[in-house]
Formats: C-alpha cells, structure tokens, sequence
C-alpha cells in the first residue's frame, strides 16, 4: 500500500474551465481551499522541476533524487535543480536553451509567482507568502530569478 498522506495534502487536481481562469482570485472561487491550491501548484512546479533535471542535470543525481522523491522527499527535485542552477549557472541554462526547453524557466516562474498572488489574498497573506519563499520550490524559485 502507498503510504498514507497528512490530511491537507491530497493530491487532486481542481476543476478548471474556461470561465474559471488560473489561477483564481481566490482559492475558494473555485471551490478550494489555499491548502488544495497550494498542493495542486506545488505538485505542477515539482513537475517541472523534474523535467529541467533530465536536461541540465548528471544522470547519477537525477537518479538519486528520483528514489529520493520516491520514497517521500518531495523536495528532491526542488533542490537538485537549484543547486545546479547555483553550482553551473550560465552552463545550465544554455543546456535548456539548447534543448528548447528554455520556457520551462518562464512557466516555473510564472506558476509559483501565480502562488504567491493566491497566497497574498489569504487572511494570513504575508505568513503564507514567507513560508513559501522559504520552501523548497520557492528557493529554486529565487535561484532562476537571480539567474534569468
């Protein structure tokens, strides 16, 4: 059996059609709470994450991190590609740049950005927005705007 998840962190995708447009005003436009956002946002940025990997990371790493995250250390990918991203800079990106994946930067950006709009609408705004710069995939985030 998979092991069970913290209530909070299902991971379910939230119904979106073309009148709702993403991300919300507020979680709760769409019938979620920030909790669910969040875990919907944060599980597309790991995706992401995992695919700058394979491209601009060594094969060894990636691997480590793949049963890292396998065996529940969510932040592996955040924190490969950011400590790529620190270690080779330049070299890194023009490996996305070569492999045409270089939007992948830009639509990491723009999602965690989008985050963080959501999270600034919460009565508890400003908490949540710290604690998100300071995870993981806001880290990675801070790392591509530093580097970009």
């Amino acid at each position: 059996l998979p092991p069970k998840r913290p209530r909070g962190e299902t991971i379910a995708p939230l119904p979106r059609s073309a009148d709702r447009p993403w991300p919300p005003e507020s979680p709760r436009a769409i019938g979620g709470s920030y909790a669910e956002v969040r875990s919907y946002t944060v599980n597309q940025l790991n995706a992401i994450a995992m695919d700058m990997a394979v491209l601009i990371c060594e094969h060894d790493s990636y691997n480590s991190a793949r049963e890292a995250f396998n065996r529940g250390r969510e932040s592996s990918f955040f924190e490969l590609v950011d400590e790529t991203l620190e270690r080779e800079g330049a070299a890194a990106l023009d490996k996305l740049r070569q492999s045409g994946n270089h939007e992948l930067l830009e639509t990491y950006r723009g999602k965690f950005h989008s985050l963080l709009r959501v999270a600034e609408r919460e009565p508890q705004g400003d908490g949540l927005v710290q604690h998100l710069k300071t995870s993981a995939p806001g880290r990675l985030y801070a790392t591509i705007e530093s580097k970009l």
